[in-house]
């Protein structure tokens, strides 16, 4: 895990697994549009998710597979980089603690886009997981996402106070 750690806390990772969130973010913006609405993945539960799976058509629900095996199989790699890298950069000797919220997501984020998969590809017995996964992954990221703001601002304010006593 150390490995893993070392290599996401590189500064061109992180640079290019922010690079990589924004870009796949931004073409996650035409995804309503090809699906015919909101995307699963912003549903929180399983009643709505079978409400949306019913208003798709066979070819919305082929552009949300794709969508969902192709971008949303990146976006958790992008992301998760960053948080987890940005945090291991900066956590010091708590970098599993600091690092546990982004991991979470991460994995959260990928067993909730099998279950998508499954329930797109009429397996739609699979979102009754969706009631905690989708929550614990919002959740998730944002607790890894206010833990690796506060991490790189705290290394700001030390750098910068550096700076100015030398």
């Amino acid at each position: 895990m150390s490995n893993l750690f070392s290599f996401l806390s590189q500064l061109q990772v992180i640079i290019i697994c922010f690079i990589s969130m924004l870009i796949i973010g931004f073409i996650f913006s035409f995804a309503p549009e090809m699906v015919g609405g909101e995307l699963l993945d912003l549903l929180y539960t399983e009643t709505e998710a079978k409400a949306r799976l019913l208003e798709m058509s066979a070819e919305q629900k082929h552009y949300h597979l794709l969508y969902t095996i192709i971008l949303d199989s990146f976006y958790p790699i992008a992301y998760g980089g960053l948080l987890i890298g940005v945090a291991s950069k900066f956590s010091g000797e708590r970098q599993l603690l600091a690092t546990l919220p982004a991991i979470v997501t991460v994995v959260s984020d990928f067993t909730e886009n099998l279950m998508h998969t499954f329930a797109l590809l009429e397996f739609e017995n699979f979102l009754v997981l969706k009631d905690v996964l989708t929550p614990l992954k919002f959740y998730a990221f944002t607790l890894a996402a206010l833990i690796a703001l506060l991490l790189a601002l705290i290394a700001f304010i030390k750098w910068a106070y550096q700076r100015i006593r030398a």
